[in-house]
């Protein structure tokens, strides 16, 4: 795993990753508290929300 880099023209995900399953958090991001809005969304479910 490395950092995500500064340039948004690096991709963060490689080539031939395989999204499962897309959950939406509130922000702000509490890692020790996770506050879900949706979990479990397919890609095209979200690409409809996006």
């Amino acid at each position: 795993m490395r950092p995500t880099a500064f340039d948004p023209d690096i991709p963060v995900l490689p080539d031939h990753a395989e999204i499962l399953e897309i959950d939406r958090l509130v922000s702000p991001y509490d890692p020790a508290n996770p506050k879900y809005i949706q979990r479990g969304l397919t890609w095209d479910t979200m690409q409809s929300l996006l």
